[in-house]
């Protein structure tokens, strides 16, 4: 969550810059960055929904498990 936070802001800032610049390297790199975010979520997702097949519940004591 913390990571995504990061990656909206530096949209933000992204956007802003080229618009008082007047030019489209800012919303360029802005696309690259939702694509960077897009790929953690489904990666992120992906690995939920494995622990969930392989455990069969989401509960953190069963991911600790996984540590050993």
């Amino acid at each position: 969550m913390c990571l995504e936070l990061i990656l909206n802001s530096v949209n933000l800032v992204l956007i802003s810059f080229s618009r008082t610049h007047d030019n489209l390297d800012g919303q360029v790199m802005t696309l690259m960055v939702f694509v960077v975010a897009a790929a953690e979520i489904a990666i992120g997702i992906s690995i939920v929904i494995n622990l969930f097949k392989h455990k069969g519940s989401l509960g953190l004591d069963e991911f600790n498990l996984l540590k050993r």
